[in-house]
């Protein structure tokens, strides 16, 4: 996955928080949802982002100095 599919990801999670957070604050229905399931991109997207980080060989040489 690249850099820009993990931004993406981040971005389309933060997206669906604000929605979910709206629909909270209306009292409509599915707010709660669509935050969990924000969250959950959230997290997969920073697990990708750890993973991408730590396999980059340009990172390990900055390591080992």
């Amino acid at each position: 996955m690249k850099v820009k599919h993990i931004l993406a990801l981040f971005l389309i999670a933060y997206i669906v928080m604000t929605v979910g957070a709206l629909l909270k604050v209306m009292h409509w229905p599915y707010g709660n949802e669509l935050i969990t399931f924000s969250t959950v991109l959230k997290v997969i997207a920073a697990l990708t982002a750890i993973w991408k980080v730590f396999t980059m060989q340009s990172f390990k040489d900055f390591l080992n100095k």
